[in-house]
């Protein structure tokens, strides 16, 4: 359905030589500052912390972002008594940055945007992907270039 094996489509946006706990800890420090300081509206919504496991989550969202990816999931069912069809993808976000320790490294990972665009609104229909087709590449992006303003 959404395109391809799973683990085919987690991007490493980043790799740290080694997976002690201070480069685990400036690297997610490094991420987070680079999501909290960006110029494109991107906002943390969370931050899951599970170093005692080697990782931490970052929720990310964009809400004009959001409302156009709604919009389109709702294009062709909205009607006066039914007026936001799009809100049933709402699990579609926020989008997650994830900083890990594996293979004696530190990796900051996220999933290919056309993936999960694909598992999330794929009944929206090919046309609509069609339509939009610049937008999972605009949001993938925006996210690989805020995650990494702190890091290289």
């Amino acid at each position: 359905m959404g395109g391809g094996d799973f683990s085919d489509k987690v991007e490493e946006v980043y790799v740290a030589p080694d997976d002690s706990d201070a480069t685990f800890r400036k690297v997610s420090e490094n991420v987070k500052s680079g999501i909290l300081g960006n110029r494109k509206n991107w906002k943390l919504v969370f931050a899951l912390d599970l170093s005692a496991q080697g990782a931490v989550i970052f929720g990310v969202t964009e809400a004009k972002m959001e409302g156009r990816a709604f919009h389109i999931a709702g294009e062709k069912r909205s009607s006066d008594s039914y007026r936001f069809p799009g809100i049933d993808h709402d699990a579609a976000f926020p989008i997650e940055v994830i900083v890990y320790k594996e293979g004696g490294k530190v990796r900051v990972a996220i999933l290919d945007e056309m993936y999960r665009m694909k598992v999330y609104f794929e009944d929206a229909g090919k046309w609509a992907f069609m339509k939009n087709m610049r937008m999972p590449g605009q949001i993938q992006g925006e996210i690989v270039e805020m995650v990494n303003a702190n890091l290289k």
